[in-house]
């Protein structure tokens, strides 16, 4: 990764976060593949071979916590998966402790704050 931008795959199924949120990363050093749910993910996820995944925790097919055990299952690209959401911050750590992800990462508008915790997971 040392000279390159990191790849961040973004799993959001809410269109107008999606449209807001790749600017903002790419302004703040990152690559940004967006998809909107667990079918794009699974697609792309060995495609795309992202240093982080950002998993939305609450999506109308499979929540993010499902997703997560699937491809940690199925061994499919073991880079930090990280869940993603609005919820409140004690819920998002039960929910990213029981499914094994790499941790958590509360949604925010501003991109210092973002960047900052999305560094915090990778090598």
């Amino acid at each position: 990764m040392s000279g390159t931008r990191p790849k961040v795959l973004l799993v959001e199924d809410n269109e107008p976060t999606r449209k807001r949120l790749v600017p903002l990363l790419k302004d703040h050093g990152f690559d940004v593949v967006a998809v909107d749910g667990p079918a794009s993910f699974i697609h792309s996820i060995a495609r795309v071979n992202p240093d982080i995944v950002l998993m939305d925790l609450e999506m109308p097919a499979l929540d993010g916590t499902k997703l997560i055990e699937i491809a940690r299952l199925s061994g499919v690209r073991l880079c930090p998966m990280v869940l993603f959401s609005a919820r409140p911050e004690a819920e998002l750590a039960r929910a990213a402790q029981s499914c094994k992800a790499a941790g958590y990462i509360c949604k925010t508008s501003d991109g210092d704050v973002l960047s900052r915790e999305i560094r915090r997971f990778l090598p």
